[in-house]
């Protein structure tokens, strides 16, 4: 059974220097993520996994190299084909448009160019980090209708060891239930646009979790350049980026914390501080309403 990159592109692409000259960054603007970088962290001490096509090389990735491995059967490269792997490398961790620059971000291949992949690949990158010294937390911006008992076991089992697991809810809109995000111990996101609306494609269901911007934004890309997109793919590295500024902070704080604690405390902070649109209260559409950085470091500042 396939996997799929949870993305619907809107090309916008560029030289470096057409980014650089003022194109909008209104996720950031809308987290605050420029005043949580001067207050709080910008992601250090944190391992970041992202589960994806890849990375290839861009400039504003190569001030704290991507570590890169592939876990696709008869396609050793880590190399990204398809440019959604590097997008999301970049919203996470890219000078400029990545949201915790300073973490130690690896990269696991198991989409191929085509932007799909085995299960059987994704269950090995996730035993993988299950196995690493001291994982924090992954990004999975991919997906399909297809439920895996051991890739269940497997989110439990890290769950147990403290490591955040962050999903694509899915570009479909449907209920239909869409895996990774949908199984227990991972944080399904939804997207919306920059006027907190609900993104058209975005799957739904009592499953998710938080809702972050996921339509016109940026990050890096094939050839050096950036590429404005859309989709459940964008919403859930921005969610990812945001959490891993928090825990940071919190090891920060106390570098012996111990894992499920740190864990526990990350997400609850999450969930607790989001801003809660459409019906009040938690509903299948937004889930606890759209993540809000301040109050999230706010919160943990508390903890």
């Amino acid at each position: 059974m396939q996997r799929k990159s949870e993305v619907s592109p809107i090309w916008d692409g560029g030289p470096i220097h057409a980014l650089l000259a003022g194109s909008p960054l209104w996720d950031f603007q809308q987290l605050g993520i420029l005043k949580i970088w001067q207050s709080y962290s910008m992601g250090q001490g944190v391992n970041a996994y992202v589960i994806d096509s890849g990375v290839t090389h861009h400039p504003l990735l190569q001030h704290r190299p991507v570590n890169a491995l592939s876990f696709m059967t008869g396609n050793p490269s880590p190399e990204d084909g398809n440019g959604h792997g590097t997008w999301v490398c970049g919203k996470i961790g890219a000078r400029g448009v990545g949201l915790a620059p300073e973490c130690n971000l690896t990269s696991l291949r198991v989409l191929g160019d085509d932007g799909s992949g085995e299960i059987s690949f994704t269950a090995k990158a996730l035993e993988y980090v299950l196995g690493q010294p001291d994982p924090h937390i992954i990004n999975m911006s991919l997906g399909s209708f297809y439920r895996s008992g051991k890739e269940q076991q497997l989110m439990t089992a890290l769950a147990d060891r403290g490591v955040i697991v962050v999903a694509a809810a899915g570009n479909e809109n449907t209920n239909q239930l869409s895996y990774p995000a949908a199984y227990s111990n991972v944080l399904a996101i939804a997207a919306i646009n920059e006027d907190k609306s609900r993104a058209y494609f975005s799957n739904y269901g009592e499953h998710i979790a938080v809702s972050a911007p996921g339509v016109s934004c940026y990050s890096t890309y094939l050839g050096n350049q950036f590429r404005k997109l859309q989709g459940t793919s964008m919403a859930s590295p921005t969610v990812a980026g945001l959490m891993i500024l928090g825990i940071s902070y919190l090891l920060m704080k106390n570098p012996k914390i111990d894992r499920k604690v740190l864990r526990a405390k990350v997400i609850n902070a999450l969930l607790q501080t989001a801003s809660d649109l459409g019906t009040a209260g938690k509903d299948h559409y937004y889930g606890f309403g759209e993540i809000n950085g301040i109050k999230f470091m706010e919160k943990l500042t508390a903890a």
